[in-house]
């Protein structure tokens, strides 16, 4: 019975590793599984030890199953175990990033309070330090002084960019927002397919011109019902068919809306002809299919190249999900980067220092 059931898991293994190399129109009906991809890796290994201890012989089917996965694994954990993350920034003349859903200042652990919030907020952003701030889900309301971000941020930088994606009744305005505490000297909003947006701003690091790029994703739009349902499927409580069938319904809408955006990104960027820091809330996981195909722009991931571990920028829903990501052309060299929890949003943010190549 142990043998048939980890042969399962690993076959689920094994195709896990091939969606992201799929075209978008087959990948998107087995991307949902992708979710539990680090999970299945994860029982795989234990099978491993299982079968050294009970009969060897079998141990040998997940070590070949966790072989073939190891373009996966290696998107998945990052192997620089010595990193640590200095406040301070090593190089004065490097560049600092900090990317974030903000979740519109809702607040996370009952921090629900605005004035709270913002202050909170605003306390990260002044121990930290960014030089560039990349902000998703930023809410603003300019007729109320304490919704007011915008105003507030611009004490801290004097240039930014926010065009809102969508508006609330009160005219609270909803979007994605870049600061800079270098001169703009050029913007760019790009329409993504399905509703969400993309920007863009020029501006100059060591009298070079550079672009940075912010964006949001399309999401899983998950309401409690949805989570509580997932959570009772995954500790094998009771729930109803009918709601699992709906959750499976969102996530391969959000897949293909995602992969149409995922493109239209890669296609933007590969135009671009200057060095590009991309931040963003791709709402997606490293082994999707939309991760893999925006990296196929010729970028980094600044968490592989400078961390250690599996990472994970949103909990909500499983542990150890990394959807929040800074990514980097080859005209950049990485120093340091780290992912921070926090009580302000229910995404954890990512901070990261660069040094600008000569080129």
């Amino acid at each position: 019975m142990f043998l048939i059931i980890n042969i399962c898991l690993s076959l689920g293994l094994l195709v896990n590793d091939i969606i992201p190399f799929l075209p978008a129109n087959i990948a998107v009906w087995a991307s949902g599984s992708t979710l539990l991809f680090i999970y299945l890796l994860i029982i795989n290994v234990g099978f491993i030890f299982f079968w050294l201890m009970l009969s060897p012989k079998y141990a040998i089917f997940p070590f070949i199953c966790l072989l073939l996965s190891y373009k996966q694994i290696y998107v998945l954990f990052a192997f620089h175990p010595s990193s640590t993350f200095i406040k301070t920034k090593k190089i004065s003349t490097s560049v600092r990033v900090m990317t974030w859903n903000i979740q519109s200042f809702k607040g996370n652990y009952n921090y629900n309070d605005p004035k709270t919030i913002t202050h909170k907020f605003l306390n990260v952003i002044d121990q930290f330090q960014p030089d560039i701030l990349c902000l998703q889900e930023f809410r603003n309301l300019e007729s109320n002084k304490e919704y007011n971000r915008l105003q507030v941020l611009k004490k801290k930088y004097p240039y930014c960019f926010f065009k809102p994606d969508y508006f609330a009744k009160n005219k609270a305005e909803l979007g994605c927002a870049i600061f800079s505490k270098y001169p703009i000297t050029e913007v760019s909003s790009y329409k993504l397919p399905n509703l969400e947006s993309m920007l863009s701003i020029t501006t100059t690091l060591e009298d070079k011109p550079i672009k940075i790029y912010n964006t949001h994703l399309q999401s899983y739009k998950f309401k409690p019902d949805d989570i509580e349902t997932i959570k009772n499927v995954s500790s094998n409580q009771d729930f109803e068919w009918i709601h699992v069938f709906s959750v499976i319904k969102k996530i391969y809408q959000a897949n293909k809306k995602r992969y149409l955006q995922a493109d239209f990104i890669k296609k933007s960027v590969l135009k671009n002809a200057l060095p590009v820091i991309l931040c963003g809330d791709f709402n997606d996981i490293p082994n999707s299919y939309t991760y893999s195909n925006i990296l196929k722009a010729g970028l980094n991931d600044v968490f592989l190249k400078t961390n250690f571990g599996f990472g994970s920028t949103y909990d909500a829903l499983f542990q150890l999900l990394r959807i929040d990501y800074i990514l980097f052309s080859n005209q950049f060299s990485p120093l340091q980067s780290t992912i921070i929890e926090n009580n302000i949003s229910d995404h954890k943010f990512i901070v990261a220092d660069f040094l600008l190549n000569d080129f």
